[in-house]
């Protein structure tokens, strides 16, 4: 009997939850600009930020009359195939273990490449106000 009562729980349990959907990830959103974007995305004509959306390879930035859009590409050093007579290489120059995870850390260090495209609103409102809608459930830390 226990069984039976065990397993009839675990199929009433599993088919509650199977109806359960959450996609894992952040949720995309516009962020309200309270100074963190002004230092770290610097626009290139500094116009103040109202908005902004923190992507991965892209982000948003709402200004008064533009959208400027900044899209990141990171391109990565190419690596040495044998990385072990490299290695015997700066040994033999020297380098100490210091001098060696110096090299290291800039050979890893990748290019960042950013390139802005910005769309401004000719003739609008210059007293425009932007209105956030729908707000999120969680916050963001910067």
């Amino acid at each position: 009997m226990k069984p039976f009562v065990f397993v009839l729980t675990m199929i009433l349990y599993t088919q509650t939850f199977a109806q359960w959907s959450k996609t894992w990830g952040e949720e995309k959103s516009f962020i309200e600009n309270k100074g963190q974007f002004e230092e770290l995305y610097a626009i290139p004509d500094r116009s103040p930020i109202l908005y902004a959306f923190d992507g991965d390879k892209e982000d948003y930035f709402f200004t008064k009359n533009k959208l400027v859009f900044r899209f990141i590409q990171v391109k990565m050093k190419e690596k040495e195939e044998n990385e072990y007579e490299e290695m015997r290489k700066f040994a033999k120059k020297g380098f100490n273990a210091e001098e060696w995870h110096r090299h290291e850390v800039e050979e890893l260090r990748g290019k960042v490449i950013k390139e802005f495209i910005t769309a401004e609103w000719i003739g609008a409102n210059p007293n425009v106000e932007v209105i956030a809608e729908e707000p999120t459930t969680y916050y963001h830390n910067y």
